[in-house]
C-alpha cells in the first residue's frame, strides 16, 4: 500500500516539475520573442470567424428586419401618392371647367364695355317656361338689385334680349329672336344701318325692307347701332347667314343669326349706360 502511494507521490512530483519547467521556459521565450502575445493573436483571430458565425443569424434578422420596414415604406408611400394622383386626376376635370367659366366671365365683362356704364350679373332662374314663351327667359334678379324694363342683356357672344319686365326678385328678359323683338343695327364691315326682327324661334333671324343695291352679304357682322338710344351703339347682334334678291319687290331677304349662345345661357350681364333714358320709377308698369 504504501509502494503505491510513494509511487503515485513521485508521478505527482515529475508532473510538477515539468509543468514548472515548461512554464519557465514560456515565460523566457514570451521575454524573449514575444510567444504568448503572437499565441493570444492568432487565438483571438480564430475566434472572431465563431463570433462571427454565431452573429450571422442576428444580423440577418435585422437585415430582414430592416428590409421589411423599408418595403412596409416604401408601400405605404406608394398608397399616398396613388391616393394624390387619384385626387389630382379627379379634381383636374374641376378645375379646368373653373378655369373655362372664369375666362368665360372676364370676357362676358369685358364685352359689356365701351362708355361709361353699370354692369349687373344675373343667373337665369331655375323655372320653366311654356312653349307659348320660349323666347323669354327669367333672371333670379329684379327692381331690388335695379333691373328695369328695358336694359339690354348679354352674354359673352354678344345681344341676348332686354329687360320687358322687371318683379321684386326676378325679371324677365325678351330674347331677340322673338317676334315682337327688333334691334337697330349697322353691317361692321361698311355702317349700312338696317333693323333685325326675330323670326318667333331660337336662331332665326330676318334684316327686312333693304334694295337689292345694299351692300350686304353673307358672313356680315351686324352690331347695334344705338339709333333710338334704345340700345348702346357696338354690341354683337348676328351674323348674315344668306342674302336672296327678291325681283318683284326689288328688295332682298337677308337671314340672320344670333350670335349670342341662346341654348346656353346661364347668367347674362344687365348693361346700363349714362345714355340710356333712366329707369322707371319703382312703381311704374314694364
Amino acid at each position: 500500500m504504501e509502494d503505491i502511494y510513494e509511487s503515485s507521490l513521485r508521478a505527482a512530483i515529475v508532473r510538477l516539475l515539468v509543468f514548472t519547467a515548461l512554464a519557465a521556459a514560456l515565460v523566457a521565450a514570451d521575454r524573449r520573442f514575444g510567444v504568448v502575445a503572437q499565441v493570444r493573436g492568432h487565438a483571438a483571430t480564430a475566434t472572431e470567424a465563431v463570433f462571427d458565425a454565431a452573429a450571422l443569424p442576428a444580423g440577418f434578422g435585422q437585415w430582414l428586419y430592416g428590409a421589411y420596414l423599408d418595403r412596409e415604406e416604401l408601400l405605404r408611400r406608394n398608397a399616398q401618392l396613388r391616393r394624390a394622383n387619384v385626387l389630382l386626376r379627379a379634381q383636374m376635370p374641376r378645375h379646368e371647367f373653373l378655369e373655362k367659366e372664369n375666362r368665360r366671365l372676364r370676357r362676358l365683362l369685358l364685352d359689356a364695355g365701351g362708355g361709361p356704364s353699370i354692369t349687373l350679373f344675373a343667373e337665369l332662374a331655375p323655372v320653366n317656361l311654356s312653349r307659348s314663351a320660349e323666347q323669354k327667359i327669367i333672371l333670379s334678379r329684379g327692381r331690388a338689385d335695379n333691373v328695369f324694363p328695358g336694359q339690354l342683356a348679354l352674354d359673352a357672344f354678344g345681344v341676348v334680349g332686354q329687360v320687358t319686365a322687371a318683379g321684386l326678385r326676378k325679371s324677365t328678359v325678351t330674347l331677340l329672336t322673338d317676334s315682337s323683338h327688333s334691334v337697330p343695327v349697322q353691317v361692321a364691315r361698311n355702317g349700312l344701318q338696317a333693323v333685325v326682327y326675330g323670326g318667333g324661334v331660337r336662331g332665326a333671324l330676318s334684316v327686312p325692307h333693304l334694295s337689292q343695291q345694299a351692300d350686304i352679304k353673307e358672313g356680315d357682322l351686324l352690331v347695334t347701332s344705338g339709333l333710338g338710344r334704345r340700345f348702346p351703339a357696338g354690341h354683337p347682334v348676328a351674323r348674315v347667314v344668306s342674302v336672296l334678291s327678291d325681283d318683284r319687290e326689288n328688295t332682298l331677304a337677308v337671314a340672320a343669326a344670333p350670335v349670342a349662345q341662346l341654348d346656353y345661357l346661364k347668367e347674362v350681364v344687365l348693361l346700363h349706360r349714362a345714355t340710356v333714358d333712366p329707369p322707371p320709377a319703382a312703381g311704374d308698369s314694364p
